[in-house]
């Protein structure tokens, strides 16, 4: 890190404050380093107190030892301490080798100072920053402040003594982090014989310096401390300097700066003894900065500061995923959030925003180191708590494990192991808290776990010890017919004035409960059963007088005081309660609220739910507070969780399975209305499944699943185009695989599953604005109003249908939804009009004077008693559709078209005529291929029209639910997708949804599609894949970069087995095998063609890599390339086992460089290489969700994109 401001040391020396600061300027710091001593000395700056009286420079000069020389003077009068500068430079800066420093005074008004030392790497030199004291003070819990020379944490008798320095944080750049950091006191000596240690807690960081009678450490109730250093001080320690430079340091000065506030920061330290209450004169004496001796006894706080970036940042998108519960601290200065695959988040709200914005970040990406075993499944959160009596502290239960932060999240350590747990399981992830902190006693928790009972942990010491309530006082639970296990599904203590009671919710789905319902112990040993009505309850909340709460979906809303008996208080029957909270500031307990998980309803009670105020709807716009659009999703869908902000009692908080949602206004729900924002910002959790890059176009295309994809135009803001651009036709569900042409950047294609055994593909020509399904020919938006000419190009199509030999061929004409789903159809004159003029032209090679017309036209009607109805002999042609389910208003048109009397074709377009009518409604309307021709003019209806490519469901329109099959009756899903380098019209789709496996080939741009023959049967999904779908699983299929060819492998067993096609997809054979060593336990084995690169510029150029696991965690897989069309490979050296490769831009010139995720040298993580695979440099670790895709960006070196199982996008540059 180059630093391109100033950082201030500041230090009392005999009561004058003087300052040193280190500015290397931007400017100074483009060259290589090290730097000249004349370089160096221009871009240091000294200053002395509040003045910022600058220092000149008068000479500097290099010598035969490797030494530099700097001469200092200054026109300051009695400055004495000017020795002590050199010894702080010395100690901080050039790890004491100082050579020689000498102050030579001239005169009264100047002095000089001379500094030789060795010639040090300056890069090293220029990371270190300086800091000292801003302010130190002893602090005694009789409520007194000292400020002597030495501070003592210990004991004078029964009055407590802590020491508490502060110091002056510096104004970090945008993208600037503290790393690094180390804090150094120096011990004088011990008095007594201490029966305590003494250690070393962070208070916070504030906007004043002034040290606190209220600082004083207050034993485990303490809440506002972190604990930095545990035993920094024993009775054993030696006087001299005490060093602390635990990471702990500089992760706590990163979590509690302020990245957003303009003002100054001090952040305060604290060090006092482990034991409060004690009367005892020992204790340990420590130096402070009025101490008069040399600065070197002075605490003093240093660090490295390093640049952010490059790092990983999010490409955001906003939600996507389900957000299965809420969190608070007690005072409500920290809010979370978890999620069923993406990991848990804190709140982080803009300082003095009275709008409310703010970001999610992360406490899970790096929750354990990049590739420690399991890292992958902790990004799973079944349940979150915080500690009540402090605010930094909060529990998760995560993949297998329970694990405690400190610091709000920023660390981590794991207290226990071995659980089975279900946080993306759909029938219980939005079940309650099994996680709680016992309010009473900070060192215990209680655990209810989905199948193995309700498990207590105690803490002694640093050890956790856990034992299992037995089955016979709180029962395991028992799953539903239908496999619904809830287990202990929620865990609530109530603190009960010091007495605390518990509460577990244990879930009995069977056909004959017996076990469900809440249980409860006042002892934390003996329990018993709260006699209820209901068996399944999942979510509990703890009102401030003692009641509870609980939900118990349709069993309804149910209330517990305490020391009472359960009554029923549902606003009404039939819905699927779940979310509930409570006011923590309502003394009486009546304020609760409660949602129905299965719609918008929100119900409000002040009395204790004698009566409700209902929310039954929102039609706001979905938005944040700044404005920014909600791009997926629709208000409370599948409502988890409510919180009530202990901060604020009128801030509601809702998680649901698009995000979280939030009014500041919740008195008003059910009433005037509560005013709703969705607070999206950094919480993205959509799973990526493929995600391309082009050298021209689009910043970048994602494959998602649930919500297809977007298309950024700017990975650093949402999409903003129509309709967020969200890649659509086919929309939603999930893009499982994109590709673009290497020789044509603005065409590409997508492979897509729907749900229901639905799915398809699409084309583009814009680079991946608009699509056109597989199956459809083109697609034209339509405004009413005036009559006139719509056209549609059929070229590609007619043409290789008539290279086929084909005679005659079927159009359909549909439209997707209108204007406010408008019922109206547009209208087309037919052959049967009586003006000639105005009939369906079909316009071959541009010859406008001489249209041919269709052979056949004619519409169907898909109104109830209208679908038997032929209409052949109309004048009029109509397309209509409403939604996605309603086919009664469809209208659809029929055209067969003659080829055999029709010249060779070059260009094609069909031209229909579109009758007056109301303007202000607009019809998107395509023209579908379909393979019959069979149909007559006078005998078609809606019950006996033919099918189209794109969808074999005659009960849907085609563009409401895409259901591709061809000609030979095989349904297409999913899968992947590769366009020809050569050739935009031609791609070869490997999809899921035939049971034999086999690629087939399209040289119409998607419209039909033919099997190949010869090929693999290359499975997508199966046994090498440990069962994983084709959402997270291999890309067996490639076009080469420049020759036109395909190339398709069948991964697994000893071999790799690589198959060409040189006919565009049409046939297949044998190219090669790749010696994998056995290769077992793939996940993502890939096939990736590379880009023409100066040395091959023809193409050819294959890479292959394979993510076994089968000789290790990083001994098994590899990557392997080839440069003569799979002909043969070479293995990269030094590279196991690989999940993903992809390619970038070139450093210089044309070329690519190679972005691997995997291990190289047996170190997992990111890796880029500028020589084709001969080196390789490591990036930043990324988070440690589960990588699904790699893509390094082609329009900007260095830039990669990596997708992630539940985390979204990130980048790196």
């Amino acid at each position: 890190m180059l630093f391109t401001k100033p950082f201030t040391l500041r230090y009392k020396i005999a009561c004058l404050l003087f300052s040193v600061i280190a500015l290397l300027h931007a400017q100074s710091l483009q060259g290589a380093l090290p730097m000249s001593p004349d370089e160096f000395l221009q871009s240091v700056e000294f200053s002395y107190g509040e003045n910022e009286v600058q220092f000149s420079y008068l000479t500097a000069a290099d010598d035969s030892e490797g030494a530099l020389t700097m001469q200092v003077s200054s026109d300051l009068v009695n400055w004495d301490p000017i020795e002590g500068v050199a010894e702080v430079i010395n100690s901080y800066l050039i790890d004491s080798r100082l050579i020689e420093n000498t102050a030579v005074f001239q005169g009264e008004n100047a002095k000089r100072l001379f500094f030789r030392y060795q010639y040090l790497d300056m890069e090293k030199l220029s990371s270190y920053t300086l800091y000292g004291l801003e302010d130190d003070r002893e602090v005694s819990s009789d409520g007194t402040l000292g400020d002597d020379s030495i501070m003592n944490s210990g004991y004078s008798g029964s009055t407590g003594l802590n020491l508490v320095v502060v110091f002056k944080l510096p104004e970090l750049e945008e993208g600037e982090t503290f790393s690094g950091a180390s804090l150094r006191f120096y011990l004088e000596g011990i008095d007594g014989s201490p029966s305590f240690n003494a250690d070393l807690y962070a208070l916070g960081v504030f906007s004043s310096s002034d040290v606190s009678v209220n600082d004083f450490y207050a034993g485990s109730s303490d809440p506002g401390a972190t604990l930095i250093k545990d035993d920094l001080l024993v009775p054993s320690s030696s006087s001299g300097q005490i060093i602390v430079s635990d990471q702990a340091l500089a992760d706590y000065l990163n979590v509690a700066y302020d990245f957003d506030t303009a003002g100054e920061q001090y952040v305060f330290f604290r060090l006092n003894p482990d034991v409060a209450g004690l009367d005892d004169y020992s204790g340990y004496r420590v130096y402070s900065a009025d101490s008069g001796n040399e600065l070197s006894v002075v605490p003093t706080l240093s660090f490295d500061a390093v640049d952010m970036n490059p790092v990983w940042t999010s490409v955001p998108l906003g939600g996507g995923g389900y957000v299965t519960g809420l969190a608070s601290n007690a005072d409500g200065s920290a809010i979370y959030c978890r999620t069923d695959v993406g990991g848990a988040f804190r709140w982080s709200p803009t300082e003095n925003d009275p709008q409310g914005n703010g970001t999610w970040v992360s406490i899970s990406d790096y929750m354990v180191p990049l590739g420690t075993s399991g890292a992958q499944d902790l990004m799973g959160v079944e349940s979150i708590a915080t500690d009540p009596n402090n605010p930094s502290r909060v529990y998760v239960g995560a993949g297998n494990k329970i694990l405690v932060s400190e610091d709000y999240g920023g660390t981590w350590t794991e207290i226990l192991s071995g659980l089975s747990m279900t946080p993306n399981l759909p029938t219980n992830r939005f079940f309650g808290e099994r996680l709680v902190v016992e309010p009473n006693d900070p060192d215990t928790i209680w655990y209810g776990s989905v199948a193995a009972g309700l498990q207590k942990g105690v803490k002694s010491g640093s050890t956790w010890n856990w034992t299992v309530v037995p089955a016979s006082s709180v029962p395991f639970g028992e799953p539903s017919s239908g496999g619904t296990r809830g287990g202990v599904s929620f865990v609530v203590c109530d603190p009960n004035g010091g007495s605390t009671i518990t509460y577990a919710g244990v879930f009995d789905g069977s056909s004959s409960p017996t076990t469900g319902g809440i249980y409860k112990t006042t002892d934390g040993t003996n329990w018993t059963k709260v006699s209820s009505s209901f068996v399944m309850p999942r979510r509990a909340q703890l009102a401030a007088n003692g009641t509870l709460y609980i939900a118990a979906g349709t069993e309804g809303l149910f209330k517990l005081p305490r020391g009472g008996l359960i009554s029923e208080v549902s606003p009404t029957s039939g819905p699927d309660y779940n979310g509930v909270a409570t006011d923590p500031n309502d003394s009486t307990g009546n304020t609760v609220y409660v949602a129905d998980r299965d719609s918008p309803k929100i119900w409000r009670s002040t009395d204790g739910g004698a009566n409700w105020s209902e929310q039954t709807s929102n039609s706001q716009v979905r938005q944040e507070p700044d404005g920014t659009p909600t791009l997926n999703g629709y208000w409370f869908g599948n409502t988890s969780s409510l919180l009530i902000n202990p901060a604020d009692s009128n801030e509601l908080w809702v998680s649901d399975f698009f995000g979280v949602a939030r009014t500041r206004d919740a008195q008003n729900l059910g009433g005037t209305g509560s005013t709703w924002y969705m607070l999206q910002h950094g919480q993205d959790e959509t799973v990526v499944l493929d995600l391309k890059n082009a050298p021209t176009g689009p910043a970048l295309v994602t494959g998602l699943g649930d919500i297809s994809g977007f298309y950024y135009q700017d990975t650093t803001l949402r999409p903003t185009g129509s309709n967020g651009d969200e890649l659509a036709n086919p929309s939603k569900y999930n893009t499982t695989s994109l590709d673009f042409s290497e020789g044509h950047y603005n065409v590409w294609a997508r492979a897509w599953s729907g749900v229901y055994g639905n799915g398809s593909g699409g084309y583009s020509t814009d680079g991946g604005q608009t699509w056109l399904l597989f199956g459809q020919i083109d697609q034209q938006t339509i405004n009413s109003g005036a009559a006139g000419w719509e056209s549609w190009d059929l070229s590609t199509y007619l043409a290789t249908q008539q290279a086929k030999g084909v005679t005659t061929v079927t159009l359909v004409i549909a439209s997707d939804s209108a204007t406010d789903f408008t019922k109206t159809p547009i209208e087309f004159d037919s052959n049967e009009a009586s003006d000639s003029s105005v009939r369906p032209q079909l316009i071959i090679n541009n010859d406008t004077g001489s249209p041919y017309a269709p052979s056949a036209d004619t519409y169907v009607n898909g109104y109830t008693n209208y679908e038997d109805k032929n209409y052949g002999s109309f004048d009029v042609l109509r397309v209509a559709h409403t939604y996605t389910t309603n086919t009664r208003d469809d209208r659809q048109i029929y055209l067969k078209l003659d080829l055999s009397s029709l010249p060779t074709i070059t260009s094609a377009s069909l031209k229909l005529h579109r009758q007056s009518a109301s303007s202000g409604i607009e019809y998107k309307v395509g023209v579908f291929a379909a393979p019959s021709t069979s149909w007559t003019e006078s005998g078609l209806t809606w019950n006996n029209r033919p099918r189209t490519y794109a969808s074999s469901n005659l009960s849907r329109n085609p563009f409401a639910e895409p259901r591709y099959r061809t000609g030979a009756g095989s349904n297409m899903d999913g899968g992947r997708i590769a366009v020809s380098s050569t050739d935009p019209d031609v791609l070869v789709w490997l999809p899921i949804g035939l049971n034999s496996k086999k690629a087939h080939y399209s040289n119409d741009r998607g419209v039909t599609w033919t099997q190949s023959t010869g090929g693999p049967t290359s499975e997508i999904s199966g046994v090498y894949t440990n069962g994983y779908t084709n959402r997270e699983s291999a890309k067996p299929l490639a076009a080469d970069g420049g020759n036109g060819n395909f190339y398709m492998a069948n991964f697994g067993g000893s071999s790799h087995q690589i198959y060409k096609s040189t006919n565009n997809g049409v046939s297949w054979s044998l190219a090669s095998t790749i010696d994998n060593n056995n290769s077992y336990n793939m996940l993502t084995p890939q096939l990736i063609a590379a880009p023409p690169s100066p040395e091959y510029p023809s193409g050819g150029d294959i890479w292959v890599c394979d993510d076994s696991a089968y000789n290790g965690n990083g001994g098994g897989g590899g990557l392997w390339r080839s440069t003569d069309s799979a002909g043969s490979w070479t293995k990269i050296s030094g590279v196991g086992r690989v999940t993903a490769v992809s390619f970038g831009k070139a450093q210089s010139g044309s070329g690519y460089t190679v972005f691997v995720y995997g291990y190289v040298n047996s170190v997992p993580g990111v890796y880029r290489s500028d020589d084709y695979g001969s080196t390789w440099t490591k990036l930043a670790d990324p988070t440690i969700a589960r990588v699904t895709s790699i893509t390094g960006d082609r329009q900007n070196y260095g830039r990669v994109f990596i997708g992630t199982a539940g985390r979204g996008v990130f980048q790196y540059e």
